[in-house]
């Protein structure tokens, strides 16, 4: 109902369809985005058209900050947060 994101934590591990929002009590539902198939094309894209990229401006002298997109999504933004205000 309310369409809120539920990651895959400890917590949620046995989340499925079947399963209740936390938020609204509305049913679950899988995003078709997140079928296997289709993520790992995303990885392969990303491989083949992203990740040169990055390589291609490290070689011109740009900076790249590496930031883990993993863990709570308030933690990875305060890690790009602080990453930006100290390399201002």
């Amino acid at each position: 109902v309310c369409g809120f994101t539920i990651l895959y934590l400890n917590e949620t591990k046995g989340f499925n369809t079947k399963s209740r929002c936390f938020f609204c009590g509305g049913k679950l539902m899988r995003r078709t985005l997140d079928k296997i198939e289709i993520v790992k094309k995303r990885i392969g894209e990303y491989n083949i058209r992203t990740k040169p990229i990055f390589n291609e401006l490290k070689k011109r002298g740009y900076k790249i900050i590496d930031i883990p997109g993993k863990g709570l999504p308030f933690k990875v933004f305060e890690s790009v947060k602080n990453a930006i205000y100290k390399h201002k």
